[in-house]
């Protein structure tokens, strides 16, 4: 397989020969070929050999673009789906916070900032609790100055 060239076997009682031949690129092991020769044919030109490897190796290198074509289309879909997101998420009218499981923000939106009356940067990585007692008690004076 290192040498990358086709190798010729034959059978015990040499019947049958089979041309083995690896389909690798610079990065991997894509496959093997394997030819069935029919009786008969003993000799197989060095020349055809060398047509051989190169139509394996330009197949080898297609299978991978492929698969590198593949991948990159899954992770720009990907991002796509990610940026989808945050244009909804910065576009919701309501204040919208992502937590951690201990309650403390690692995201918010713009709505959110106003809400609080925070900038995004203080809010981040502190626990929520903290600017709801603040606005809620915020909120509750402000009601009942209007009511009194």
């Amino acid at each position: 397989m290192r040498e990358k060239r086709p190798v010729v076997v034959s059978t015990e009682q040499h019947k049958r020969r089979f041309i083995f031949h690896v389909m690798i690129t610079s990065s991997r092991i894509r496959g093997m070929f394997v030819g069935l020769l029919e009786e008969g044919d003993r000799n197989i030109p060095d020349m055809t050999l060398s047509i051989l490897s190169i139509i394996l190796l330009n197949s080898s290198n297609a299978l991978e673009n492929y698969k590198l074509f593949n991948l990159v289309r899954e992770i720009n879909d990907n991002l796509q789906k990610e940026e989808n997101y945050k244009m909804l998420f910065e576009a919701a009218p309501d204040g919208v916070e992502v937590l951690d499981a201990k309650g403390n923000i690692v995201d918010c939106n713009k709505a959110q900032t106003i809400l609080l009356g925070y900038k995004r940067e203080e809010l981040i990585g502190n626990n929520t609790t903290k600017f709801l007692l603040n606005y809620s008690t915020t909120s509750f004076k402000k009601k009942h100055e209007l009511e009194g």
